[in-house]
């Protein structure tokens, strides 16, 4: 369990997947990636680890009657109101199969949620792992940014798409006078590259910092201004001012005596 979750936190920035096309991913003849149904790397880690984690349970722990039933914790009301809910947006969408797979995306996550939940060693996995994952996406951020094109050769089983300005679809930066490609890592657009180095960064501030964190820190910044993303730029300065506003908080305050 503990090597699944390590490798599941050093891989959230690897994209490998692959693709399935029903008829409802095309919309005039063309594929659509975001209706396709997409099996992840990172999809498969998290369902052995499912499967470890309650093959590893008691079915006593799975399911409870004292106090009422209740699945993993659950209450039966709330299970069996979500499963109606379900179900009946499944079956009166326009589209059914796209509406179960995006539930059991939903249930996928939820299991995970409840498995991390009672990990006792979630936050020294993420401290190991966590600053490498941030660490080799800045890295190849960095090259092909300086390289305007992707990297190509083994980095495709991490799940680096082609990268091209003259490919369709492709994020394009204005810099000047000249049009510049943003850096994609290994995810499918700079926006989300940018919320993962920007969120994990965050993370890490709050439970790791030494002198290899503050080196990762410097590359995710770098990395974080060459993705172009305007919405990080303002989440990074929201984040600083709370902060600042925290740590003023947090000061004590002099008390002024007045003597008469």
């Amino acid at each position: 369990m503990k090597l699944l979750i390590q490798l599941l936190i050093l891989l959230l920035p690897s994209q490998l997947s692959k693709h399935f096309w029903p008829e409802f991913a095309f919309i005039y003849g063309r594929r659509i990636d975001y209706l396709a149904p997409t099996l992840y790397l990172s999809d498969i880690l998290v369902l052995v680890i499912l499967l470890v984690y309650f093959f590893k349970q008691k079915k006593s722990t799975l399911l409870t009657v004292s106090g009422g039933f209740s699945l993993v914790g659950i209450p039966f009301k709330l299970t069996f109101a979500g499963t109606v809910y379900c179900l009946l947006n499944i079956f009166l969408s326009l589209q059914p199969w796209l509406a179960f797979y995006g539930w059991l995306r939903i249930l996928v996550l939820l299991g995970l949620f409840i498995v991390l939940k009672n990990y006792n060693y979630l936050l020294r996995a993420i401290r190991d792992m966590l600053p490498v994952a941030l660490f080799y996406s800045s890295i190849i951020a960095l090259v092909q940014f300086i390289k305007q094109a992707s990297i190509g050769g083994w980095f495709y089983w991490l799940g680096e798409r082609q990268l091209v300005l003259g490919l369709p679809g492709i994020a394009r930066e204005l810099v000047g006078t000249q049009v510049v490609l943003p850096a994609y890592a290994t995810f499918s657009h700079p926006n989300s590259l940018a919320g993962f180095l920007l969120l994990g960064s965050l993370i890490l501030a709050q439970i790791n910092l030494s002198f290899l964190t503050l080196m990762v820190f410097v590359a995710a910044l770098i990395a974080l201004v060459i993705t172009f993303s305007y919405t990080a730029f303002c989440g990074l300065c929201l984040a600083l001012l709370f902060l600042i506003l925290i740590s003023w908080l947090k000061k004590p305050r002099q008390q002024k005596f007045f003597s008469y």
